[in-house]
């Protein structure tokens, strides 16, 4: 059952139910002491093989992946009631969008793309030490991509030194999965305007891998030249 009010408004519920393919919807009396403008997703008779994974915080953090640009972008809260969990264990759960580790690249925040809105840029340089990174792709906020290695668009998107977010709001979502994109101009139109940004993005960790040697070799020489001083005394 998802129940919302805007502005004040009646509560309107649309009912879903498995394998039934039409769902009912209509106004719902009461509730009137909560917020003027709220969603409630109410999830009943889960399946015992799904209930054991799908806890409260699983859910948020999914959603915290999932919805992030759409929970930086907005004013809005977002959280998970697990009714399920027992004894004193944790049963709220705010969804808070995640933050990247890495140094961010500051200076690019939006690539443009011919007859299209500019791409949302978000990226950070992982080092090595601190694993594999991975860049997302979405699209108006909601993920389309998890990795976009798996897309096998090369470098620079596949060398595990970069994190963060890409999103082109203007891709045509894949319908049922929301996972991935419809290949029509629109798709050919970003993967163009992604090559250039993969250069860019390819000389700007160029200089960052560079600029991390030079500082490890300067630390290097000062750490012998203090064992020099040491053996000299």
């Amino acid at each position: 059952a998802m129940r919302s009010r805007v502005a004040g408004s009646e509560v309107t519920v649309l009912h879903l139910e498995e394998e039934k393919p039409d769902g009912r919807l209509g106004p719902e009396r009461g509730q009137k002491s909560l917020e003027p403008t709220w969603t409630e997703v109410v999830i009943r008779d889960v399946h015992p093989t799904a209930q054991r994974v799908l806890t409260g915080r699983r859910l948020a953090e999914y959603l915290a992946f999932e919805l992030r640009g759409q929970l930086l972008e907005r004013n809005v809260r977002v959280r998970v009631v697990d009714r399920l969990a027992r004894g004193s264990a944790q049963q709220d759960f705010p969804v808070r969008p995640l933050r990247f580790q890495g140094v961010p690249f500051a200076e690019l925040r939006d690539w443009p793309v011919p007859d299209q809105v500019p791409l949302r840029i978000e990226l950070y340089y992982l080092p090595e030490e601190h694993g594999q990174g991975r860049v997302t792709l979405a699209c108006a906020g909601t993920t389309v991509a998890d990795d976009l290695a798996a897309l096998e668009l090369g470098a620079p998107w596949d060398s595990g030194r970069l994190t963060g977010i890409i999103d082109a709001p203007f891709l045509d979502v894949a319908p049922g999965s929301r996972r991935g994109f419809v290949p029509n101009d629109k798709a050919e139109t970003f993967l163009v305007a992604l090559r250039g940004l993969g250069e860019k993005v390819t000389a700007w960790l160029a200089g960052f891998e560079r600029a991390r040697a030079e500082e490890a070799d300067q630390s290097l020489h000062r750490r012998l030249r203090q064992v020099f001083r040491d053996i000299a005394r």
